[in-house]
């Protein structure tokens, strides 16, 4: 924001994405589940390097953990998915395709169980994903493509960066992160949605909004 502000030189108001306002998650809905939303046909996602990484978790930490990806998907990726159960049939059962979700609420319910997101695209602007993962308390775990991942994890205990199509780092980041929260209770998820909740709120974002148009309008017309 400051760069942008000095380069241009002048006042710039940062509006980003934003969520309607819903309450903050309950904790106690988690369950030991890593999520993925994307469209899992497009190569850019490289939801292969997620897919190898879950293959190398350590059994002892992570046996009793699902892998699921939410989100469409055609005949490309349905060829990768089909190789790695026959590459990895002591994992394959672990990894879930939902297909797409049309229904949010559906999609929403699926955040709220998932104690970890992970998002390893090669690139990415701001992630609405990764949003609404985090607003729904999940640990989140995104690739250093992910343009906005400073801004969506604003404060240490939010989540990892992660090196983009680097599968062993993905690999340490969630044997890293499946460590982290072992001994986190329902609070812990808690937190973290009321944190982005507040920050990432429509409301808060449109009230700064309709502020600065008024104060621009105000200004303009005592120029007048």
């Amino acid at each position: 924001m400051e760069l942008v502000a000095n380069l241009l030189k002048r006042e710039v108001l940062y509006i980003p994405n934003g969520l309607y306002n819903r309450k903050a998650v309950d904790g106690n809905l988690k369950e030991n589940i890593i999520m993925c939303a994307a469209n899992l046909e497009m190569p850019i996602k490289q939801i292969d390097v997620l897919m190898e990484a879950f293959t190398r978790i350590d059994p002892a930490i992570g046996n009793e953990w699902t892998l699921i990806l939410a989100g469409a998907y055609g005949k490309r990726f349905k060829q990768i998915y089909d190789k790695f159960c026959v590459d990895y049939p002591d994992v394959a059962d672990k990894v879930i395709l939902t297909g797409e979700i049309i229904n949010r609420n559906e999609l929403m319910n699926l955040y709220e169980k998932a104690k970890i997101f992970v998002l390893p695209s090669k690139t990415e602007n701001f992630s609405l994903a990764a949003l609404e993962a985090l607003g729904n308390g999940d640990f989140a775990i995104l690739s250093d493509g992910v343009t906005s991942k400073d801004d969506l994890m604003d404060r240490d205990g939010m989540g990892f960066i992660i090196k983009s199509g680097d599968v062993k780092d993905c690999t340490e980041k969630l044997e890293k992160a499946i460590k982290f929260l072992q001994d986190k209770d329902a609070s812990f998820y808690e937190e973290i949605s009321s944190h982005t909740l507040m920050r990432f709120s429509w409301e808060e974002i449109l009230k700064t909004l309709n502020e600065k148009i008024n104060q621009v309008g105000i200004n303009e017309y005592k120029n007048c």
